[in-house]
């Protein structure tokens, strides 16, 4: 949201949309920084819970960071994050000090978010629910599970685009067990099937428990890994699951 007068910080967008928002800022007054623009960051790589990459800005060197979030796209809101608190201390006359960029960047803790929830097998947990948020959670499937499928547990409110969220993540489908939500919004059994059917992917509806617990099956089975997406209202109720089932 660009305010009159207020300094603005924004991660790089397609040449469209970057369009849109200089023109904002120009007619509101409003000095934008693009991340792009003046951070750097290379060396990076995918660890077994998160990531590592070099990171500096035009005025800050922060070297290694660590970071429990997994995805390219997480090095983006990084990168996006940091210049932000930069612009914040330049405002005030000062730097911020790396080491506790640092150390806030290794506690950081993003729930339903790539997250991974359980080992064996593997558990992702992502609230992705529009094709946007499913390609990105795609590219980091792909990079996570490199030359695996995984089985899905995946539902969708009525008013989202499921056909379009299927097509982000064709390629790391291999099946998915269907779960109908609850309230108003929620889109029903009969359609959430007909859907997937016609987006070729293999699925059953079962309700949440059952929907994890076969998908776990079929993943130590098959030698892959979970992934249960396509609705935050899904991942509330699943990670509320979980710690029902911890706590038993």
């Amino acid at each position: 949201i660009l305010k009159s007068g207020v300094r603005a910080v924004c991660a790089e967008q397609d040449p469209e949309a970057r369009r849109v928002i200089e023109d904002e800022a120009r007619r509101l007054g409003v000095p934008i920084r693009w991340t792009s623009e003046h951070v750097r960051v290379s060396a990076r790589k995918a660890l077994p819970e998160g990531q590592a990459f070099d990171l500096e800005t035009d005025s800050v060197t922060y070297g290694r960071l660590t970071t429990p979030l997994s995805g390219p796209h997480q090095v983006s809101n990084t990168a996006t994050a940091i210049l932000t608190v930069a612009a914040f201390f330049e405002a005030l006359g000062g730097e911020p000090d790396p080491a506790i960029v640092k150390r806030g960047l290794a506690a950081t803790n993003w729930p339903g978010r790539c997250q991974q929830v359980s080992d064996d097998p593997p558990v992702i947990v992502d609230g992705a629910h529009n094709p946007a948020g499913a390609t990105v959670l795609n590219a980091a499937l792909a990079e996570m599970f490199p030359g695996r499928k995984g089985v899905f547990v995946i539902s969708a409110l009525a008013d989202k685009d499921f056909p379009g969220i299927l097509t982000a993540l064709r390629s790391k489908i291999g099946s998915a067990c269907a779960v109908m939500l609850t309230g108003e919004r929620a889109r029903s059994a009969a359609n959430l099937k007909d859907i997937l059917a016609g987006a070729g992917v293999p699925a059953q509806v079962l309700p949440l428990a059952e929907a994890l617990a076969e998908a776990r099956r079929r993943a130590v089975e098959q030698g892959t890994y979970v992934c249960v997406t396509g609705s935050l209202f899904l991942i509330g109720d699943v990670l509320a699951l979980l710690e029902r089932e911890a706590a038993s």
